[in-house]
């Protein structure tokens, strides 16, 4: 019966129980059993009704000591209660059904999309989006979007759902009590935030690439000068020679390099670039074990537990001692204790995104140090043997990112005529992402490409994969330069090192209405005045942020701001590294970065 009566009789719970109020009071149409701390129970009773029918659906409901209905928890302790829910005649689970749009609700557009903007703090896009997924009964790749922001970044960013309304999504909107500038955001695991907002109509879902770009906010503190200055190290640069840096950096743009967010940090130096090199030259085994190698700053407890495997060959106590969040590990070790020895399989359990990465990984370093090549040698003027991509709007617009193959038109090689007619500009010079559909340069840069793959013992014809289509590098094509757009500067001067220079999007929101900013106090005497600067300026999608960063202020991407010392000789492979010198062309050596 799709709607039976919910008290059908006056005893509906025919196990006994000795507590008073044992279950909370169900809705109409739902049914409660009796509280249980046996996950192991729990789980059978899903699996019965899963099993039995399409009119019911259950879940799972957590009980407080007062034996209230509360928000899911990771305790322990706590009694929970499979709730047996009765769905519509549609097949719709009741009260959650695609036309449950609630009163002031914003339904799906005309295509079934519903648009909203996610906030985040200290948090992978990913990790948020799987934490919405979860608490809204939704499939992982339910929701989409055009770009993977970074965890430290403070970010906003477009999201699509189809046939969802925004009802839905209330509980990251907001609290369900009190004022929301008292709510503190949605919390995932790893400490980070976010919330949702801007709910609209889309026309269609969003896709992975589908930007224009990103606008960067960005404040650097306590600028100083260069060591090797008069004054260097302590003494604070000039107000206008910060200007006149900035200014240098609009109008020269930088080197498009990949940052090294793209190459994470492996274990014994061995990124994500690496396991892409290791999938490319089939080395299946090693792609495992680079996988579950050790990387910086990691837990001691789970590099022991993976240790358990690479080291001792102990599948099943490795996979016992691995936490459960551990899931690319934990996938690759049970595909392992399935098939021993098959370590492809193993690897065909990881996401196709997640193998993707690698792949992208490895072209993108060997994009950086052919981008290092193409300016040491060849300068930062267009030479015959480029390529320019014609009738591509990013190569003449935006100055840098990805072309995507839907997107562009016809690769050109850039001749003696066009070089004399000053057809081009640097603007419109592409390198390859090396793959076997695209087109080398036709001078020393396309030579070094085919060096650096052998180096690696690898040609082109190994970036095609016949039996397993995922590990193959089609290529794309990359601009060498980046030009920032509506690049601002502004020089501040503060005295407390901790001072919110710059407002996030939260801070604007959480701020009184009608309340005008404090007014900057005078320093007291003796305070310590820096000196710091706050940037806005937008880049091309896939263009990096601490690409542009590292040219303003010529110092080193990596943390601490060390220098960079390594020299790629011409017959000297380059060290395992992800970028290079982004001096266009300024200074003597290409320098690689570790």
């Amino acid at each position: 019966d799709p709607n039976p009566n919910p008290n059908p009789n006056p005893n509906p719970n025919p196990h006994p129980n000795p507590n008073p109020n044992p279950n909370p009071s169900p809705a109409p149409g739902a049914y409660l059993f009796p509280a249980s701390t046996d996950k192991e129970q729990r789980t059978a009773t899903h699996q019965l009704f899963h099993r039995i029918g399409h009119l019911c659906d259950t879940d799972t409901q957590e009980l407080d000591d007062n034996a209230e209905a509360v928000k899911q928890t990771s305790k322990a302790n706590r009694s929970r209660c499979v709730r047996l829910k009765v769905k519509s005649a549609s097949g719709q689970r009741r009260g959650r059904g695609r036309n449950n749009y609630g009163k002031g609700n914003v339904r799906p557009g005309k295509h079934g999309y519903l648009s909203f903007v996610l906030y985040k703090e200290n948090a992978d896009t990913s990790a948020c989006v799987a934490e919405i997924c979860k608490k809204s009964r939704l499939k992982k790749d339910s929701i989409t979007w055009a770009g993977t922001k970074d965890k430290r970044g403070v970010t906003a960013q477009r999201c699509t759902v189809r046939g969802r309304g925004a009802s839905e999504f209330a509980r990251f909107s907001g609290p369900h009590q009190g004022g929301f500038r008292d709510w503190n955001g949605w919390r995932v695991r790893g400490g980070g935030r976010f919330a949702l907002g801007n709910f609209a109509e889309a026309k269609d879902g969003l896709r992975l690439g589908d930007l224009y770009g990103n606008r960067f906010e960005i404040v650097l503190r306590r600028l100083r000068r260069k060591e090797d200055e008069e004054g260097g190290g302590a003494a604070q640069p000039p107000v206008e020679r910060v200007e006149a840096a900035c200014a240098a950096l609009r109008e020269s743009g930088f080197l498009n390099f990949f940052g090294m967010q793209r190459f994470g940090h492996g274990p014994a130096g061995r990124g994500t670039a690496d396991v892409g090199r290791l999938l490319l030259q089939r080395n299946f085994e090693g792609a495992v074990r680079a996988i579950l190698g050790s990387g910086p700053g990691e837990d001691p407890a789970i590099t022991e537990a993976k240790s358990l495997f690479l080291r001792d060959g102990n599948l099943e106590g490795s996979l016992r001692a691995l936490p459960r969040f551990c899931h690319q590990e934990r996938s690759l070790l049970n595909a392992l204790l399935r098939f021993p020895n098959g370590w492809l399989n193993a690897l065909m359990t990881l996401p196709k995104s997640m193998l993707t990465m690698y792949l992208h990984a490895y072209q993108s370093r060997l994009f950086n140090q052919l981008a290092i090549e193409r300016v040491e040698k060849l300068g930062t003027s267009v030479v015959e043997g480029d390529l320019v991509l014609l009738g591509t709007t990013a190569a003449s617009d935006s100055g840098g990112g990805f072309v995507k193959k839907r997107d562009r038109k016809e690769v050109h090689i850039v001749t003696a005529e066009d070089v004399g007619e000053g057809r081009f500009g640097m603007r419109d010079v592409h390198l390859p992402l090396v793959g076997f559909e695209v087109e080398l340069p036709r001078h020393a840069v396309g030579e070094r490409a085919l060096e650096l793959l052998k180096l690696d013992s690898l040609s082109i014809a190994d970036l095609r994969n016949e039996q397993q289509h995922t590990l193959s590098c089609g290529g794309d094509y990359r601009a060498v330069m980046c030009f920032p757009e509506d690049l601002r500067c502004e020089v501040v001067r503060y005295t407390d090192p901790d001072a919110s220079l710059l407002d996030s999007d939260w801070d604007r929101l959480m701020a009184p209405k009608d309340t005008p900013p404090p007014a900057p106090q005078p320093p007291s005497e003796g305070e310590n005045v820096e000196l710091g600067l706050k940037l806005s300026l937008t880049l091309p999608s896939s263009a990096y942020a601490t690409m542009a960063i590292r040219e303003l202020t010529k110092e080193s991407s990596e943390r601490g701001g060390s220098s960079y010392t390594n020299t790629n000789d011409a017959g000297k492979r380059p060290r395992d590294d992800g970028g290079g010198d982004a001096g266009a062309g300024k200074r003597a050596k290409a320098e690689a970065e570790a």
